[in-house]
């Protein structure tokens, strides 16, 4: 059984879908009010395979957990390449690791 919200369900297609962005951004919105929580953290459950966003991702729940199927398996990147993938938006005491 898969723990989260996954960002297929979202409607995410990967690839360079010019949805891939909304899609997965409607899923870290969603953490905000995610029945799912594993361990105190919503996870949010990108599947394996390439998605290319046009503008950052904003984390904005503390507790949010991005989870890919590993390295080399769910890769995500942004064009332009001009920033990071993912914005934490300024909240206080949130890294990425």
């Amino acid at each position: 059984m898969d723990l989260g919200l996954n960002v297929r369900d979202y409607g995410t297609l990967g690839g360079t879908a010019s949805q891939n962005r909304a899609a997965i951004q409607a899923a870290l919105d969603a953490t905000t009010n995610a029945p799912t929580y594993v361990g105190g953290y919503s996870v949010v459950k990108i599947p394996a395979g390439d998605y290319q966003v046009n503008g950052p991702l904003y984390i904005r729940m503390h507790g949010t957990v991005v989870r890919g199927d590993g390295p080399y398996k769910t890769r995500l990147w942004q064009t332009p390449a001009t920033n990071d993938v993912f914005d934490l938006g300024g909240i206080s005491g949130m890294n990425i690791g």
